[in-house]
């Protein structure tokens, strides 16, 4: 976990920058302030004991008075992830791509990978998170079985399809159009408009100087897929696909194209001395792919954390005994926020569930959807958390650069305190800052003003009993 500390005006002094949870002090930190505008970077190690949202505070603690301690305290929420589960690479003959996967899923500790060969039958048990398969043989009845399996249940597939009659046969979701019985080089090419997973520049950068695959000489058109990588020929982009991805109502589908996968990490490790950058692409798209289990029949799309800017939209789905999307009960939705409760119903969206609830205030919100389907009842509990986004707060340092720039592009000027005599020297001299002086005229009924008459009525009765008292 990181923190960034900032502190002006500060030089010399010391601030302490500690971290803790419900259980108490985590760690803490002391940090010299060597600059006026000092911008420094505090990590923590914390062990993440059990999944779920944990919430833990940063505070600094300084020794000396501050004009303002407001943003001396920010609470954080992690959303801590258990995706642990099965993944079963099955291939059709035996080949380094198997090995590369498996090497690059199990330092992550978090999947469970074994090999298997479609040659033999399955082996019983539940069902695993995702199948990878290695170019199957479309008539083989353990990969019948897989597909059956995985159709019924919305578990995950990734081909990795590495010769020309693979990629022609399991043409369906994708179009092909090869010319001749040739080959052709491909160098990987980043869809910078890809939705489902971010890389950062370095990544895409490392990305892009791999190796070149060997793909079939022709068209391999993704249709209605997201292509994470396209074909890059001799330099030449193209938007032919390298590696895609499919979403079917939230049966998820990967597709790799062309023969040399394997390649890759073994450039990653001759480039770095690491397969960092190999694992990093094969966790993300098993992540993605895996993200959604399929075997649910009541799934809800809530993230557990929103900025209180940040409209809070949840969406559900609802599945039959075959696997269906159905959409006839309704879904209600309850949401509570200390003693206050909510009761809500979901509106149909096509074939799904779909509600926004605006933007929430900040706090802890606790929710429950139920629903009850021939008889059968569905819930899903859980929490979110709306964070407070003050910008002010966050950043009391005054943006130089901003300014200068919003002065010169109204006709204006920017200049520093010790610049202010300047400054009035220059709008003495310009011509365009010259006195203006306006006046207004307004006339009024008196009885507009109704503590105006009482007053000189109250004048004109103190004058009466002067001149009566007087006078006698």
């Amino acid at each position: 976990m990181k923190a960034e500390v900032t502190a002006v005006k500060q030089k010399g002094r010391e601030v302490k920058c500690v971290l803790r949870d419900y259980t108490g002090v985590l760690g803490e930190q002391t940090l010299r302030i060597d600059s006026d505008n000092f911008l420094g970077e505090v990590t923590f190690l914390v062990e993440a004991r059990t999944p779920g949202i944990h919430k833990y505070t940063v505070t600094l603690e300084a020794g000396f008075e501050e004009r303002s301690k407001e943003n001396n305290r920010r609470d954080l929420y992690v959303n801590i992830i258990d995706n642990t589960g099965e993944i079963v690479i099955a291939y059709g003959a035996p080949h380094p791509d198997v090995a590369a996967i498996s090497e690059a899923l199990r330092p992550t500790g978090i999947y469970n990978v074994t090999s298997h060969d479609l040659s033999r039958p399955l082996p019983d048990g539940p069902l695993p998170l995702l199948y990878i398969l290695h170019n199957p043989r479309p008539d083989d009845r353990t990969y019948l079985r897989i597909v059956e399996e995985a159709e019924k249940r919305r578990t995950a597939l990734w081909y990795i399809l590495t010769d020309r009659i693979s990629i022609e046969v399991f043409a369906g979701e994708y179009r092909v159009h090869f010319l001749q019985a040739v080959n052709e080089y491909a160098s990987p090419g980043y869809n910078r408009e890809f939705p489902y997973f971010e890389l950062d520049p370095q990544e895409v950068k490392g990305y892009e100087a791999y190796p070149p695959l060997v793909v079939p000489f022709g068209e391999i058109a993704p249709q209605a897929g997201k292509p994470l990588f396209t074909q890059n020929i001799k330099s030449t982009p193209t938007a032919y696909g390298l590696m895609c991805f499919y979403d079917r109502g939230g049966k998820r589908t990967a597709y790799n194209w062309g023969e040399g996968f394997w390649r890759w990490r073994l450039y990653s490790y001759r480039e770095t001395g690491r397969h960092d950058l190999f694992n990093t692409l094969v966790y993300k798209t098993v992540h993605y792919l895996t993200s959604r289990r399929g075997n649910e029949r009541f799934i809800h799309d809530i993230k557990p954390l929103y900025d209180e800017t940040e409209e809070v939209v949840i969406q559900a789905e609802l599945y039959n005994e075959s696997y269906e999307l159905v959409n006839t009960p309704d879904v209600r939705l309850t949401v509570r926020s200390g003693e206050k409760e909510y009761n809500y119903t979901l509106n149909r969206s096509g074939e799904k569930y779909r509600i926004s609830l605006g933007n929430l205030a900040p706090g802890e919100y606790s929710y429950l959807l139920s629903t009850n389907l021939r008889g059968e009842t569905f819930e899903k509990k859980g929490s979110l958390y709306v964070n407070t986004f003050n910008q002010e707060l966050n950043d009391q340092v005054a943006n130089w650069p901003l300014l200068e720039e919003i002065a010169q592009r109204t006709g204006g000027k920017s200049v520093s305190l010790s610049q202010l005599d300047k400054l009035f020297n220059e709008m003495h001299q310009n011509s365009r800052f010259v006195p203006i002086t306006k006046s207004e005229w307004r006339y009024l009924e008196l009885s507009e003003v109704e503590w105006l008459g009482i007053l000189l009525l109250l004048l004109l009765c103190i004058e009466w009993f002067l001149l009566k008292y007087y006078a006698a």
